[in-house]
């Protein structure tokens, strides 16, 4: 599934999120995040390693493993397979001290391990501070915590107003290609066609069709309906709107009943033509295509015999 960069700041947001939330010692809101990025498979690198901490920090010691693990499968980054090697040996080597009747690390053991494994979990998910002999904290430290927690604090707000302003235009986008498909579904509704929404893309059907058996050229009478929808098509700003026109065919039984056809695309091209000349707009701002022969928009060949146009909207919203 591609991802964009919404989706990609709306994951940097949330990992932003729950890595505070685990500075702050709310760890279950920091699970809860993260859980929800993976569960929409939205969960890169940064924040499985984060995730691996958060399970470390709980002790649940296989999640977390199992986290990094998938870190390591996923990073192109050599510095972050390093962290979370790391963070794998320092779980295993707790792993290893404890006994099925002690459950408790032994006390040798504590020694060895307490300091590898705030190591690995100081890097992106609590404040660990290094204790005096009288077991307070060091001032430098705690001051070293506030100010990266205050920095990662606004770099998530930076991103949460970069996701809006995103969020924004987009939007806006989308209700300037709805007006514009709206107007055009006014102008262009007329007899002898049929207009209906597709997505972001207004559809235009022929009501019977414009060709003979075997034939690309226009009769006298599906040409002027060609005419009279180009004069339509003048009305509609060309920098608004841009006009696709899809060749049909029937497909021949003694042939390939699959794939576009020449004769279909002589139709959009002869269809193209009529269309430039009455809305006076140049040859090249109709794009020609050919539809799958088994894509008819009707349920009969006579009326298969014809072109479809597909009428979209490039607007983009104000940058």
């Amino acid at each position: 599934m591609a991802t964009t960069t919404s989706d990609a700041l709306r994951a940097e947001l949330v990992t932003d999120r729950a890595r505070a939330a685990a500075r702050a010692g709310d760890l279950d809101a920091a699970l809860r995040l993260l859980r929800d990025l993976d569960t929409a498979d939205a969960a890169g690198p940064a924040a499985l390693d984060l995730l691996a901490r958060v399970h470390a920090q709980r002790g649940e010691l296989k999640e977390s493993d199992a986290c990094w693990a998938r870190v390591q499968e996923r990073t192109d980054d050599p510095a972050a397979a390093e962290a979370a090697a790391a963070g794998r040996r320092t779980v295993a080597a707790i792993v290893e001290g404890r006994s099925p009747r002690h459950p408790r690390l032994r006390p040798a053991r504590i020694a060895a391990v307490a300091v590898p494994l705030s190591v690995v979990l100081a890097g992106g998910l609590a404040f660990v501070a290094v204790d005096r002999d009288d077991g307070t904290s060091t001032p430098d430290t705690a001051q070293a915590a506030a100010a990266q927690l205050r920095q990662r604090t606004q770099q998530a707000e930076a991103l949460r107003q970069r996701l809006q302003a995103i969020q924004e235009r987009e939007a806006k986008a989308a209700a300037q290609r709805g007006r514009v498909l709206d107007d055009a579904q006014r102008r262009l509704t007329m007899p002898g066609v049929r207009l209906h929404r597709d997505g972001d893309g207004l559809r235009v059907v022929f009501t019977k069709g414009l060709f003979a058996p075997n034939a690309y050229e226009l009769t006298s009478s599906k040409g002027r309906l060609l005419d009279r929808l180009g004069k339509r098509l003048e009305r509609l700003p060309r920098r608004d709107v841009a006009v696709t026109v899809v060749g049909h065919a029937v497909p021949d039984p003694n042939g390939r009943a699959r794939g576009g056809s020449a004769i279909a695309l002589t139709r959009a091209q002869m269809a193209a033509y009529r269309l430039a000349a009455a809305s006076h707009r140049p040859l090249t701002a109709f794009t020609i295509v050919t539809a799958d022969q088994r894509d008819g928009p009707h349920s009969d060949d006579a009326r298969n015999r014809t072109v479809t146009l597909l009428i979209t909207s490039p607007a983009r919203g104000s940058e």
